[in-house]
């Protein structure tokens, strides 16, 4: 399998002359549709990885984005008519109404994609042959007879009680071995905000999330919570500092951790 080169920096400048224009036109729109408004240039980079074509990031009162750069190798012309007005719309909303007043794909965001002539879908369905990607963590899991692997997908529908697995051969559902990892983790709580936390028992954790008193004092007002998306690491100092990073990003950042641009 041959490895998709990144786009070049001609095909780069056409990217950014497409933002500027978009931008161009939601600033004469929106000023004469809602009140005189501007909006100011913005920093485009093409360091992102991953299955993510696009991102808007507000991080340290710095807005930018990111595109990705192999995939828009592999579809170029797709990402002009979809992906540049999908973050471009994040980041007009921003703008006009403010990011914490809004849902990152709500009624605002899906007016400015269908002013700029875009269907407001979420998110792209790619063929990534050829595109570095992450590749999934394996989770060990046992049954009477052998070890298996489970993908991180897999392993994150045990956890949510979504799904079980159980060995072709005894016949055995499967089980998690040792819980040797500490994991940070988020939540999606009942108004729709976000929590992170860290534990050693991941199931066990949500559980108390969800019915006991041992919850988060955060969570106990905004129950039922659901488990959207974790990682595991080494040690407990690894996860704490995955969770201060985690922490610290804006609500769009940690939205890419579990959905897929």
């Amino acid at each position: 399998m041959s490895m998709v080169d990144p786009i070049n920096l001609a095909q780069q400048q056409q990217i950014i002359e497409r933002v500027t224009e978009l931008l161009f036109q939601c600033e004469q729109h929106f000023s004469q549709a809602l009140k005189p408004v501007s909006i100011p240039p913005i920093e485009v980079r093409f360091d992102l990885s991953g299955r993510a074509s696009g991102m808007y990031v507000v991080k340290h009162r710095q807005k930018y984005f990111r595109f990705n750069a192999f995939i828009f190798a592999k579809y170029f012309d797709d990402g002009m008519a979809t992906t540049v007005p999908h973050e471009v719309a994040h980041y007009v909303s921003d703008i006009l109404f403010g990011i914490k007043n809004i849902r990152p794909h709500g009624k605002q965001w899906q007016s400015i994609m269908r002013f700029m002539g875009v269907a407001p879908k979420v998110t792209g369905d790619y063929d990534l042959t050829g595109v570095p990607v992450k590749r999934q963590r394996r989770f060990d899991y046992s049954c009477a007879c052998m070890t298996h692997q489970l993908t991180t997908t897999r392993h994150n529908k045990v956890l949510k009680n979504k799904a079980s697995y159980a060995c072709q051969k005894c016949g055995e559902v499967l089980k998690q071995q040792a819980l040797l990892d500490w994991y940070v983790y988020i939540l999606r709580c009942s108004d729709n905000s976000l929590y992170t936390g860290v534990t050693k028992d991941l199931q066990r954790r949500v559980e108390e999330h969800n019915c006991s008193k041992l919850g988060a004092k955060y969570t106990r007002g905004r129950r039922p919570v659901e488990l959207i998306y974790s990682e595991s690491l080494e040690s407990r100092s690894a996860a704490g500092k995955r969770e201060c990073e985690i922490k610290a990003l804006s609500r769009l950042e940690k939205e890419s951790l579990f959905s897929v641009g």
